[in-house]
């Protein structure tokens, strides 16, 4: 995957440490720790804050202007019942650990357990 990210002209990803040292302050100078995002993290970070200071009536950060002003993107918002339905039909079982999801998650399984049995 990294080949194929410089091959197409993007950087290549970095992996560095996501913590500081407490016990060897100087590497934290030398090296210092970084916190690695994707960019839709970056960018589901700053239309929910957009979100946020819109509903309490806040001027919208530099920022989200900024990424709104990317070409060609296309942003849609998922919520718990979307991913429910992607999930059932594509008939990706739910996993056990999954199970804190609650009641999405609950009636899904109840669903793919109903369609497996047909």
């Amino acid at each position: 995957m990294i080949n194929e990210t410089v091959a197409s002209g993007l950087s290549a990803p970095i992996f560095r440490r996501p913590r500081p040292n407490p016990d060897n302050p100087q590497l934290d100078k030398d090296d210092p720790p970084v916190i690695q995002l994707q960019a839709c993290d970056l960018v589901a970070w700053e239309v929910r804050r957009g979100q946020i200071d819109y509903l309490v009536k806040r001027p919208l950060r530099k920022s989200l202007h900024a990424v709104s002003a990317i070409k060609n993107r296309r942003w849609n918002k998922i919520v718990d019942q979307d991913l429910a339905n992607r999930l059932r039909n594509t008939q990706i079982p739910l996993r056990p650990a999954w199970k804190f999801l609650g009641p999405t998650a609950a009636n899904y399984q109840r669903y793919y357990e109903k369609s497996r049995k047909r």
